[in-house]
């Protein structure tokens, strides 16, 4: 198969499997924070009825079609022999993050265990990045992430990581994490911003206005409303796909579409 035809069409897939993967982060954030323990422990959702519908039934159809898009990544990478080097470590993190979640999915609901729920949330966000940067790389095979990139997207799924946890701590009461994850929270963003210099204004914005939302809600401690608390999850998530799916500054964009030429013609 043409190199140039088979990388366009991974590069469909992989933003096929973003969009999915999203749509899973964001059902599954919905019907997390929608939750509520009452006094046995028991979940009971406080989402309508109609919307946790939507919700489970979008989670469960998107979540088949990763899957699915997932084994169709790998099928087409595979095709282009040897794989190129910087398309390995997204590849190998698409079946590790899809295999992990799939394993720990019925263990999810209800909160019933916190590094679950975690991982859930955690590894929920990076399989979209992993899809993100195999798109970059299907466009632009000498893409890279440099590695002050890569610390800040760890920075920002360690908050992320610290966020569920209060979450989850706090629906037993306890406020573990929170101060942590508050704290630490101006320092990711200012890390994100840092990163995005001689970038488009997008990551920096994103990483203000998570900031901006998340120091909003911790204001209005337990009267903060679900909205919110689902839009600081989902700006979350754009935030790493951002960092992981944006050039890097020393790449320019005639450099990009010259190597992009000279696959076309070797593969013609």
């Amino acid at each position: 198969m043409d190199a140039a035809l088979n990388d366009r069409r991974l590069a469909r897939v992989a933003a096929a499997g973003v969009a999915f993967t999203v749509v899973v982060v964001a059902a599954s954030a919905l019907l997390r924070l929608g939750t509520t323990l009452d006094a046995g422990g028991n979940a009971a959702s406080t989402l309508a009825p109609a919307l946790e519908s939507v919700a489970r039934i979008a989670h469960r159809v998107s979540a088949s079609a990763v899957g699915l898009l997932a084994i169709a990544a790998i099928v087409l990478a595979l095709r282009d022999r040897p794989v190129p080097c910087g398309r390995r470590a997204g590849l190998v993190a698409i079946v590790v993050f899809t295999a992990v979640l799939a394993a720990i999915g019925r263990y999810t609901p209800g909160y019933r265990f916190t590094g679950v729920t975690v991982a859930n949330a955690v590894l929920g966000v990076a399989l979209a990045a992993a899809f993100a940067w195999l798109r970059l790389q299907s466009a632009d095979r000498g893409a890279r992430l440099p590695r002050a990139r890569l610390l800040v997207l760890a920075a920002v799924l360690a908050e992320i990581a610290l966020g569920t946890a209060a979450s989850a701590a706090a629906m037993h009461g306890r406020l573990a994490f929170e101060p942590l994850h508050v704290a630490l929270g101006p320092a990711v963003a200012a890390l994100a911003a840092w990163a995005a210099l001689g970038q488009r204004g997008g990551i920096a914005a994103l990483a203000i206005a998570q900031m901006a939302l998340g120091i909003a809600l911790a204001a209005m401690g337990a009267s903060r409303a679900l909205p919110g608390q689902w839009l600081h999850a989902m700006l979350a998530c754009a935030l790493v796909l951002a960092l992981a799916g944006a050039r890097s500054r020393n790449r320019t964009r005639p450099q990009a579409a010259g190597e992009m030429r000279k696959i076309r013609e070797s593969g013609a």
